[in-house]
């Protein structure tokens, strides 16, 4: 009952109750939660250097060579996205087993997989809010508990947990090209069309011109000024013409009846 009641407590602090730096993430998160899976303080080494002249904000001792974790903290709200590249540098430098990514919100558990980069070889991405679902503390115990570290145990849950995601990987190459190829298809079909599109635009410039050209010489003749917008005779053009032609003003070879005509014939189509 103890133990549960630690972890619930663990899980239900809040942002306010923690504070936003590394040290508050370390003390009230971190350290407590090492202990709950086992580690005595006096295993855990705080702000540990590295062969390169790193610093490793917890370094686990008294486990197996083959074993080793390290523990990288940042700040409550700190993304941890762009802490991958730092955590990776410490566990190729201290050879280390698994790699612990930690900020207020959330554990991730890393382990250099053999053949997969190490920004993909994340084993679990973990809510701290999410400790008290038995699920998850078991996910974390099996990885980071003292036991399963000091049998090694530990190695097996990685192994398995390396098939998986290795599958997983496979699924998604194979997806990518699949789809992949699709989507170049109608990248290609998309990139066509904008090609054609530019083309009919250039086009319908060209009878906008001669449109406007027409209209103007149509009412030069008459010596009257084009209207100023050609659009205004398209609106009522049918009924315009059979107008004029009920007059007897216009017929079927003057170049008014033509443009007129032409104008509603090409509505009708549309």
């Amino acid at each position: 009952m103890e133990m549960k009641q630690s972890i619930e407590r663990i899980a239900k602090l809040r942002e306010r109750d923690i504070s936003p730096t590394e040290e508050d993430v370390k003390q009230k998160i971190v350290v407590p939660l090492l202990e709950l899976l086992g580690h005595k303080p006096e295993n855990l080494v705080f702000d540990y250097n590295t062969r390169r002249g790193g610093k490793i904000d917890v370094f686990i001792k008294n486990v197996p060579p083959d074993c080793k974790v390290i523990i990288d903290i940042k700040n409550y709200d700190e993304n941890l996205n762009d802490c991958i590249k730092q955590i990776k540098q410490y566990t190729f430098d201290e050879d280390a087993l698994l790699a612990i990514l930690v900020n207020g919100s959330e554990i991730r558990i890393y382990s250099p997989l053999r053949g997969v980069a190490f920004e993909r070889s994340l084993l679990y991405s973990i809510e701290r809010q999410k400790l008290t679902d038995s699920k998850w503390w078991s996910i974390i115990s099996k990885f980071l508990d003292i036991k399963n570290l000091k049998n090694r145990n530990v190695i097996k849950a990685i192994g398995k947990r390396e098939k998986e995601i290795k599958e997983a990987l496979f699924s998604e190459e194979h997806l990518r090209r699949e789809y992949g190829e699709n989507i170049e298809g109608v990248n290609n079909e998309i990139k066509t069309l904008e090609e054609e599109i530019e083309k009919l635009n250039r086009k319908n410039k060209i009878f906008a011109e001669k449109l406007k050209n027409n209209i103007s010489q149509t009412w030069n003749a008459l010596e009257l000024p084009p209207p100023s917008d050609t659009t205004v005779f398209e609106k009522g053009a049918k009924e315009k013409v059979t107008r004029l032609e009920k007059e007897g003003l216009v017929s079927q070879d003057n170049e008014i009846y033509k443009i007129y005509r032409g104008i509603d014939r090409g509505r009708n189509n549309e």
